[in-house]
């Protein structure tokens, strides 16, 4: 089908990799896109192959090619952030002078509160949110900027967990680092799931960790109470006795299935 119209040749470089040459006018780009698309979607559908396509520009000549090449196998890095299964152009990748790329800073501060707080299904919509903002600015960054946004997103979790006497490797239970992790993900897609199970299994643990600490301190005072039972207790007595904020004990109780107690 590729080509009905096109005179072209094919050519494996490496494993996994092939060359594709076209010969086309330079007002039909806009068409080999289309058909390299349709290419796509043909392996995926008839061979069940999940391919990425990098296009360089134009050839006035033979001459060229290797300068197309290069650029075919620019465009092909920007896979990290748009994902497989498309085509990418070299020229919607071209950055300019007046691009500025955003980093979503507010957005890592929300996302490690909520990881903080042990709130899983926040954290996640967050880092959703995060991973829409980096795909909205595909054209705005370089590739290595990807690897960077998410190596400085992932810094920042490290950080949180540990400020909270936890370590994050012993919590994914890997045996490499999770940087060495994140780094074999090659594309936005794999990076984003790889996320995910991060930011799932923190909160998960820091949630546990707030329920069991939660328990043991909610025992605490129903020994107290019933120690001290008949006597004229009080809410600052508790706390008291337990080295506790009046207010965080009032907090655990109305979460428990004692009864609230008034000062």
């Amino acid at each position: 089908k590729l080509y009905s119209k096109y005179y072209g040749t094919v050519a494996e470089v490496e494993e996994d990799r092939f060359v594709i040459v076209l010969n086309c006018d330079k007002e039909e780009i806009q068409n080999v896109l289309y058909l390299a698309q349709e290419l796509i979607e043909e392996l995926k559908n008839k061979l069940n192959v999940i391919s990425t396509i990098g296009v360089g520009q134009y050839c006035n000549n033979v001459f060229d090619l290797p300068k197309a090449y290069q650029e075919a196998e620019e465009a092909l890095k920007y896979k990290i952030i748009v994902g497989s299964y498309e085509v990418i152009y070299i020229d919607d990748i071209k950055l300019n002078d007046k691009q500025q790329y955003y980093y979503p800073k507010q957005m890592e501060v929300e996302l490690n509160n909520y990881i903080k707080n042990g709130d899983e299904e926040n954290a996640l919509i967050c880092f959703a949110e995060i991973i829409k903002t980096v795909k909205n600015q595909w054209k705005n960054m370089h590739y290595n900027q990807v690897q960077k946004t998410f190596i400085q997103i992932l810094t920042s979790i490290m950080n949180t967990v540990d400020n909270l006497g936890i370590d994050l490797e012993c919590i994914l239970q890997e045996d490499t680092s999770a940087y060495s992790e994140l780094l074999k993900k090659d594309d936005i897609n794999n990076i984003a799931g790889y996320f995910n199970e991060i930011i799932s299994r923190s909160s998960r643990y820091i949630a546990n960790a707030y329920e069991e600490k939660n328990n043991r301190h909610i025992e605490d005072i129903i020994a107290i109470l019933s120690s001290d039972c008949g006597n004229n207790i009080s809410l600052n007595l508790i706390a008291e006795q337990l080295h506790m904020n009046p207010s965080y004990i009032s907090r655990l109780l109305s979460l428990s299935s004692v009864a609230s107690i008034l000062i």
